[in-house]
């Protein structure tokens, strides 16, 4: 197993300290069953109104949620429908084209057509979906930023 330092992904989940870091990190190592059963303690934070969910593409997520746990997260800041909206120079708004054009950021996309349906993860799918929201918090910074110079902030 590799170690993992917490602070290595400072704002991938909020403002957790680096016990709830590594608790969510954790997650990521359970097999199927075992993360069902966690993300069933997650269902207050995930219903919680005053938590902002910064999620790119949300919609199998929330379906997942949904289906899976009841829950319907919100208010949900979806990074991919605020790129559309200050973005209209580009057809381009996937996490890999925002993380490059926005933070000069180049995250590999090799992990995401594999199994992610097995038994356990292996570490490079481990280390992908920890990379995958790395940088959302900083994006929605940035997308923001943009949103407010295009009077589209609401």
């Amino acid at each position: 197993m590799t170690e993992f330092d917490p602070q290595s992904i400072p704002q991938a989940w909020g403002t957790y300290d680096d016990a709830e870091r590594l608790r969510r990190w954790a997650f990521l190592r359970k097999t199927p069953a075992e993360r069902l059963e966690w993300m069933a303690e997650e269902m207050a934070l995930l219903a919680d109104p005053a938590r902002v969910e910064i999620l790119h593409c949300a919609r199998f997520d929330i379906a997942v949620l949904y289906r899976a746990l009841g829950v319907m997260p919100s208010p949900i800041y979806w990074t991919k429908i605020a790129s559309r909206l200050c973005r209209t120079y580009t057809d381009r708004h996937g996490l890999k084209d925002l993380s490059r054009d926005l933070l000069g950021i180049d995250l590999s996309k090799q992990q995401q057509l594999t199994d992610w349906g097995a038994e356990t993860l292996t570490e490079p799918q481990v280390a992908y979906a920890a990379s995958d929201v790395l940088h959302l918090h900083q994006l929605k910074d940035r997308l923001d930023a943009m949103l407010a110079r295009e009077g589209r902030e609401d």
